[in-house]
């Protein structure tokens, strides 16, 4: 959805088109870490009833380890 607007970003700020597609798509990945519909989904399957805040607690210290790495990553190579 947002592809050809980060590629149009990219190229007039001088930066590869394929990095910051890809560090999007990293950060989309980390949003769908802590997405409401995704901890309901994951409840559902392994049976857990009212547990959302639990579960986000559970995922939100891994979440923001991945966001940093990704983050000093994407300084370095970008």
């Amino acid at each position: 959805m947002f592809g050809n607007f980060l590629n149009i970003a990219s190229l007039a700020i001088g930066l590869g088109a394929f990095k910051i597609l890809a560090l999007a798509l990293v950060g989309a990945a980390a949003g769908n870490m802590t997405a409401l519909a995704d901890i309901l989904a994951a409840e559902a399957v392994v049976g857990l009833k009212n547990q959302e805040r639990g579960v986000l607690r559970g995922v939100i210290v891994p979440c923001l380890i991945y966001l940093l790495i990704v983050a000093v990553i994407g300084l370095l190579v970008a």
